[in-house]
């Protein structure tokens, strides 16, 4: 008896060799990057040309325009983005990043197919939320798997890496796809997505280590955050919302910054820049220069992400610099005025987004004691979605009344103001600020 428990005890804890000798798995940071660079890489092929392709699908419609009706699949798709975001914090935590990659794969390929026989807005819509919901569990399940295994004091190089990833696959994704849908069609190119989306999950599930060996560096649970076990849900928000700090970075930097890229990025400028005569090809390579801007500037931005006495400084004036465009520029109705626009905005996000979560997880570090890391930062894209949803239906109801150019003009004073407040706010308890990293 007694040498039946040490057995199991051996086999249980790999202290006894059977059926030969097994390989040492060790799980590092840079398993996530060629499946996630596949995975996001299949969802940005999309990017230039959706507000074109819902604009092929409307039908008029008495009680709604054509501009509302044209951002309503990137609202839902935001909206359930959203508020998958946190559940899938908490799938990471529970079945670890490896299963949870996998198990998004399911509803992120359905949407692609979806979308590629969509015939209505209201189907095109119905398949950008499934594919949101997928896209939540995968990059969540990725953020968590980095944030799991990588070397302590290397948190914010490591999410700035997360963040280069997908960065890179966007400026890949965005020309290659506006490329393709001038010559194959928007359909199709919906159903590559699909086929790039499985071969991502297929490497997946050769690369990431399991949940139980993903701790192997660290030598700490990977399933789990950095905190004790907190039940989740509304009342981790209700801990996190109830710091201040928070909610004036979450109004003031976080939420404009994402309403800059759904809103003018991904919705104004596509539509205007056609109304300018640009194929699907052009506004490709416009919206590429952003995201191409986020990978050749983020190097220096990894190095700022690292010095918490920055951090808070400069998100503040990247937000307001990154409308600054977008005001001086509005009247001026040429598709190098909306080229300038991009590159600023690009340039500013490319030196502040990387240092957003750092500075969340900054201010939030008493909060992460009790809710954990990985619920934080899923609460924080959770409202940065939703947030950048209503911004996206504002734009889209300015359009309408205001017309492209002074829509554009108004989304950047609004995001100007906001960065201001947030400064004007912080620097007169900079130093307690600071002190508390």
């Amino acid at each position: 008896a007694k040498g039946a428990r040490l057995r199991r005890v051996g086999e249980r804890f790999a202290l006894m060799a059977t059926g030969g000798p097994k390989a040492l798995r060790l799980a590092g940071v840079s398993d996530v990057r060629i499946p996630l660079f596949l995975f996001a890489f299949a969802e940005e092929l999309q990017k230039s040309f959706m507000p074109l392709f819902v604009r092929q699908l409307y039908q008029p419609v008495p009680w709604l325009g054509e501009s509302v009706a044209v951002g309503l699949p990137i609202a839902v798709y935001l909206v359930v983005l959203g508020l998958a975001a946190p559940y899938a914090g908490g799938w990471a935590r529970r079945y670890g990043g490896r299963a949870l990659f996998l198990a998004g794969l399911v509803p992120a390929v359905a949407g692609f197919l979806g979308c590629a026989v969509a015939e209505s807005i209201g189907q095109l819509a119905f398949w950008r939320g499934t594919t949101a919901l997928g896209y939540a569990m995968v990059t969540i399940a990725c953020q968590d798997y980095v944030l799991a295994v990588g070397a302590p004091g290397r948190q914010g190089r490591d999410l700035v890496m997360f963040l280069g990833v997908i960065m890179s696959a966007t400026v890949c994704g965005t020309a290659i796809g506006g490329i393709l849908a001038d010559r194959m069609g928007y359909h199709a190119v919906f159903a590559l997505a699909a086929l790039v989306a499985v071969v991502a999950g297929g490497l997946a599930a050769g690369t990431l280590a399991d949940a139980r060996t993903t701790g192997e560096r660290t030598g700490r649970d990977p399933a789990s955050s950095s905190a004790r076990p907190f039940g989740g849900g509304m009342g981790a928000m209700k801990v996190v919302l109830a710091n201040l700090r928070f909610v004036l970075f979450l109004v003031c930097v976080a939420v404009p910054a994402n309403v800059l890229v759904a809103a003018y990025l991904w919705y104004l400028v596509p539509l205007y820049l056609s109304d300018l005569g640009a194929s699907a090809s052009e506004i490709a390579r416009v919206v590429m220069a952003y995201y191409l801007l986020i990978v050749v500037v983020g190097p220096l931005a990894s190095r700022l992400a690292d010095k918490p006495r920055r951090l808070g400084s400069l998100v503040g004036l990247g937000a307001v610099l990154s409308a600054a465009g977008l005001v001086l520029l509005f009247d001026w109705r040429s598709i190098w005025a909306v080229v300038i626009t991009v590159i600023v905005l690009g340039v500013t996000h490319a030196l502040t987004k990387g240092a957003q979560v750092p500075l969340a997880l900054q201010i939030c570090r008493r909060e992460i004691e009790t809710v954990g890391r990985t619920t934080v930062l899923s609460i924080l894209r959770s409202l940065e979605r939703l947030g950048s949803m209503f911004g996206l239906l504002l734009a889209s109801m300015m359009v309408e009344y205001q017309g492209y150019s002074n829509a554009m003009g108004i989304l950047g004073l609004l995001v100007s103001s906001a960065g201001f407040v947030f400064l004007v706010a912080r620097f007169p308890g900079r130093k307690g600020y600071a002190a508390g990293a």
